[in-house]
């Protein structure tokens, strides 16, 4: 899975156009510490340290901005995930953030390797948020049955927290 940056190191929170679709929400301008982590993805529950390469390097920056936590496509931008996951749906309400998709790279990089494969796969993102913070996180399955019958499970998650803290010098 290879990742888009889109808007620049903010990548949750930016001030870098209208959102491609989704709902929007803008939060209170000032100094913002801005953190995005990936884990080690597992395979069958164990971890795979080789594939963590294939995910963007954890960032973590401080910055002034009047940030806009953005849903639809823009939210998995700012989630690194755009290069390789799809949104269906997303809202963010009421201090709620709720999103759901697809994970597609991964299977299209494993089906070039096997001749039959039946897939199934989700992305999950869960997340809350505040005018001086936002903590979002999305989490990645992907199931994979070969011809043979052999089945893997897929698992990856991002964390992206976002906090105010103080006035812009």
């Amino acid at each position: 899975m290879r990742a888009a940056l889109g808007c620049g190191p903010a990548l949750l929170l930016a001030s870098c156009g209208a959102p491609e679709s989704g709902p929007e929400v803008v939060l209170d301008r000032g100094m913002w510490k801005i953190t995005t982590e990936f884990s080690t993805p597992k395979v069958d529950g164990l971890s795979v340290d080789d594939l963590r390469a294939k995910f963007p390097k954890n960032s973590e920056i401080s910055e002034c901005t009047q940030p806009v936590l953005a849903g639809g496509r823009a939210l998995l931008r700012r989630l690194s995930l755009s290069g390789g996951c799809a949104i269906d749906s997303s809202t963010i309400e009421n201090g709620v953030v709720k999103g759901a998709g697809l994970c597609d790279s991964i299977i299209n990089q494993r089906a070039v390797k096997a001749d039959k494969l039946e897939t199934d796969n989700w992305l999950k993102i869960d997340g809350t948020y505040a005018p001086d913070y936002a903590k979002i996180e999305g989490d990645i399955v992907v199931t994979m049955t070969e011809d043979s019958g052999s089945t893997a499970r897929f698992t990856a998650a991002v964390t992206h927290t976002a906090e105010r803290t103080g006035d812009c010098k």
